[in-house]
């Protein structure tokens, strides 16, 4: 059952959390490294997708954004929600649709 569940899938998801937690406490790129110790550049690859942070790391920067990163391991669900349907019953609509369309500004920093 673990076998299932991809590293892969994970880390694609990393990203998007870091760009969502900076966006949800109004950070730019160059604010959040500040913050976390740790250089824009990392941050820009973190939500871009061509670099994976650590756990502790991925931590750490949320926790620089003014966030609690926290992982728990249940069992899958025969029937689990799909990853908008998620976004849509934990953050605001009008977050969820600039997220999806892209229009987080990744490149203010």
């Amino acid at each position: 059952m673990l076998g299932e569940i991809g590293y892969d899938v994970t880390m694609t998801m990393a990203g998007n959390l870091v760009q969502l937690a900076r966006f949800r406490s109004g950070l730019t790129q160059r604010e959040l490294a500040a913050r976390a110790k740790t250089s824009a550049a990392a941050i820009a690859a973190y939500e871009s997708g061509r670099r994976d942070p650590t756990l502790e790391t991925l931590r750490r920067v949320c926790r620089a954004a003014g966030w609690d990163l926290r992982v728990r391991l249940e069992m899958p669900d025969r029937y689990a929600e799909s990853l908008p349907q998620v976004l849509a019953d934990h953050f605001d609509p009008d977050d969820v649709a600039k997220w999806r369309r892209r229009e987080i500004a990744t490149t203010r920093t």
